[in-house]
């Protein structure tokens, strides 16, 4: 599995510029921002690296947030996929059965929105 990823991985990059970046807000409290962080790692991390297409998984947030106790603070993924097929073939009974695992050992189910759309952006780079 993982030679198979790594073989498509350099096709990909060697190939074609179809790299696809997924960017995902969720809003949560802000005295969970590392709760958060730690869980979805567990859960979502380890399950997208799993899935055809994954690259990485990055996190972003204001870190002055994390100290506002009683608040709403935002939490930015940035996720990158070989191509938005591969992504997008991810089985969603799957997904909804990863996402329930999240919320349980979170404790809650945040409020996520995708930017710009459900799709996500495609990347171009000229150097490659």
């Amino acid at each position: 599995m993982l030679v198979l990823r790594l073989i498509i991985l350099l096709t990909l990059l060697f190939v074609s510029n179809s790299i696809v970046v997924e960017l995902l807000k969720q809003n949560i409290w802000c005295k969970d921002i590392n709760k958060f962080i730690d869980i979805d790692t567990i859960v979502w991390t380890t399950f997208l690296q799993k899935q055809p297409g994954f690259i990485n998984k990055k996190y972003l947030f204001d870190p002055t947030e994390n100290i506002k106790t009683y608040s709403n603070c935002s939490v930015y993924q940035h996720i990158n996929w070989l191509s938005r097929n591969l992504w997008k073939s991810i089985d969603n009974n799957m997904l909804l059965q990863t996402n329930e695992e999240f919320i349980k050992k979170f404790g809650y189910e945040p409020l996520l929105t995708a930017i710009p759309t459900d799709d996500g952006f495609d990347v171009y780079d000229p150097i490659h």
